[in-house]
């Protein structure tokens, strides 16, 4: 129970790792004539989260630990798939080492790129997950983001809403990102 002030009931807060559990205005009072108020937060349509049923975004919100998985990317013309959700195509560039940061349960798998169009039509839903098959037309890779990156001294991410990112180690490179309609990829600092 939250703390109130006077003789007024305790007010019952919900904590999810979930996002989109606050429902309507909560309004905390705090020692020293503080009050603070929780609102409920709006989904950006621009991230993948707001569009999976509850079972899906289950394995997309991480419930322990995140740990760095590292893939040594030696040539170009290779594919890291984070589920069946994002696809990172290495174009061109010298070798690069990715590390992807997502949930522990969104598998993550890499090959050449000159198959990636056709492991995607034949696993999304089961080798590439999340989402299921019978929602993979929902979720198609169908927004193509091109990414040419020059070399920088610090590391940059590659990050895609609500999903992960993949840290870029600041190498000169090309890559092509397939993303769901509407969902935004953006480059920024690194964050680890």
């Amino acid at each position: 129970p939250a703390a109130t002030k006077g003789d007024a009931p305790p007010i019952p807060l919900t904590v999810s790792p979930f996002p989109g559990t606050t429902l309507s205005v909560v309004r905390l009072d705090l020692p020293g004539d503080l009050t603070l108020y929780d609102t409920p937060g709006a989904l950006p349509q621009s991230t993948i989260a707001p569009r999976l049923l509850p079972e899906e975004l289950k394995i997309l919100v991480p419930q322990e630990e995140i740990r760095p998985r590292v893939y040594q990317l030696r040539d170009p013309g290779q594919t890291i798939f984070l589920g069946g959700l994002v696809r990172v195509d290495f174009v061109s560039g010298p070798p690069q080492p990715l590390v992807v940061y997502a949930s522990p349960r969104i598998r993550v798998h890499r090959m050449k790129l000159a198959r990636a169009d056709e492991l995607y039509a034949r696993h999304v839903g089961e080798l590439l997950f999340p989402p299921t098959r019978d929602r993979a037309e929902r979720f198609a890779l169908r927004e193509r983001i091109s990414l040419r990156l020059p070399a920088l001294p610090e590391k940059r991410d590659i990050a895609v809403g609500s999903v992960g990112w993949v840290v870029q180690h600041g190498h000169p490179g090309e890559f092509v990102v397939h993303v769901p309609e509407g969902v935004r990829v953006y480059v920024r600092e690194a964050m680890v």
